[in-house]
């Protein structure tokens, strides 16, 4: 068993993680029975496309968020949110990357491949119709993708490359000296 934490950061990144696990599982459990079973009946075989394909993105961002949850950790600075953590990893090169990053994809990649699946299986729609369907289902895709790509422009450059003192100092940097001596002056 875990020791207790007293740490409600270490506390609520836990949390997190347990939490992607789930995520994580669902969303293999789904992406298996949606390429595999044959007594579904999807509206059209580009819905069924679009299901498959953003269950297996949400899998492959929910494998990224696991992956940095304990480079977060490690390199959280003492009055640093987890999610303002820029984690570095060297994955494509040495990089800076913050949860919400691979995290929010995560999300909304799953939520797009269950909104797919609802709409795709519960409307049977007339073949013109249908069509129809897939022009929907691909501009929520594309909604989805643009909404990640703003999402990461707003995070602050979350895939940037890192610097070589981020490489070689794998822990929080300290405050410049002239935030040191603010918080002294008022101390």
């Amino acid at each position: 068993m875990d020791a207790p934490t007293s740490d409600p950061k270490t506390k609520a990144l836990e949390f997190f993680k347990d939490w992607t696990n789930y995520l994580l599982v669902t969303t293999v459990a789904a992406l298996g029975w949606v390429a595999t079973s044959q007594s579904l009946d999807f509206s059209s075989n580009r819905a069924r496309f679009i299901c498959i394909v953003s269950f297996a993105a949400s899998i492959v961002f929910g494998i990224f968020t696991l992956a940095l949850i304990p480079i977060i950790q490690e390199e959280r600075g003492a009055n640093q949110s987890n999610y303002d953590v820029a984690a570095t990893h060297s994955l494509f090169g040495h990089r800076r990357c913050r949860l919400v990053a691979v995290c929010y994809p995560q999300h909304a990649f799953f939520l797009l491949g269950i909104v797919t699946f609802a709409v795709a299986t519960a409307w049977s729609p007339t073949k013109g119709a249908a069509r129809t369907l897939d022009y929907i289902l691909i501009a929520a895709a594309v909604a989805v993708a643009i909404s990640i790509w703003v999402i990461w422009g707003r995070s602050g450059k979350p895939w940037q490359a890192a610097d070589a003192a981020s490489i070689t100092n794998a822990g929080p940097s300290p405050p410049p000296a002239s935030e040191s001596v603010k918080k002294a002056d008022v101390i």
